[in-house]
């Protein structure tokens, strides 16, 4: 499989994105084998991560759905979000 890295922008490693972006970096890892996947984690924040992903910084980011508007999400961002539940989403550039 081609190796492909991923940036994935979520929180400090003490903060409670960090777990989930580590989560669901070895959940995508184990399931998408088209791919050799690897991540580095960025650490950022709610709209800095969402910024990250518009800017090409990260290519996935976790934030609130707070940040990314309504359902659909109505942005400044040229991005898409995967919502995962109330409060939480994936902010991604990857299609």
């Amino acid at each position: 499989p081609k190796p492909v890295n991923l940036t994935f922008m979520s929180a400090s490693p003490g903060g409670s994105w960090y777990p989930m972006a580590i989560g669901s970096a070895e959940i995508w890892q184990k399931n998408i084998t088209d791919f050799q996947l690897s991540f580095t984690h960025t650490p950022g924040g709610g709209v800095a991560n969402a910024q990250g992903v518009d800017e090409g910084i990260a290519q996935l980011a976790i934030t609130t759905s707070v940040t990314i508007g309504q359902e659909p999400p109505k942005t400044p961002f040229a991005r898409r979000a995967m919502t995962y539940g109330p409060g939480f989403s994936i902010w991604t550039s990857v299609s």
